[in-house]
């Protein structure tokens, strides 16, 4: 065997190896940081679906208590910030926010009047012919603000469930 020709030979598969290496290495750590990126915007967007389901649950809850001191005096489609009252061990709707929620989430409810067709009692838009306001039933949004304008907002009619 020559091995006078070979000169250099193993110093190149040396060099061929460490580029495939940094280059593995290079696209691993790109991977990496993508998947956390991901994970971390996917936390952050249970916490939003979260809040904005407490928010849901917050209405339902003072519908509980009284549906005609806490909803069906509530001016329509003002925007509110569901507030826990720590002392009275109960939640209320304030005009104003006290801040963001673990200095992050901005959360809203707005409690808008429902209307009904006086014939076929289906909801209807207010606009409507023949629409009558429902006192006793009430369509809650619930939303839920991040980041650099990221939002959710979760929506459902409640009714005056308990006659209270």
């Amino acid at each position: 065997m020559n091995f006078k020709n070979n000169k250099g030979f193993g110093l190149l598969e040396v060099v061929v190896a460490t580029a495939i290496i940094s280059i593995s290495l290079y696209a691993l750590t790109a991977v990496s940081q993508i998947a956390f990126r991901v994970i971390s915007e996917n936390v952050i967007e249970a916490q939003a679906e979260f809040l904005s389901e407490e928010g849901i649950e917050v209405a339902r809850s003072m519908r509980d208590l009284s549906w005609s001191t806490h909803l069906a005096t509530t001016a329509a489609q003002a925007v509110f910030y569901p507030e826990f009252n720590a002392v009275s061990s109960e939640w209320y709707l304030s005009l104003t926010s006290t801040g963001a929620i673990d200095g992050i989430f901005e959360r809203t409810l707005i409690v808008e009047n429902v209307y009904r067709d006086s014939t076929s009692q289906d909801i209807v838009p207010a606009t409507s012919t023949g629409a009558v306001l429902d006192p006793k039933t009430k369509l809650i949004t619930s939303q839920v603000e991040w980041g650099g304008g990221a939002s959710l907002e979760i929506k459902t009619y409640i009714t005056d469930l308990f006659g209270n």
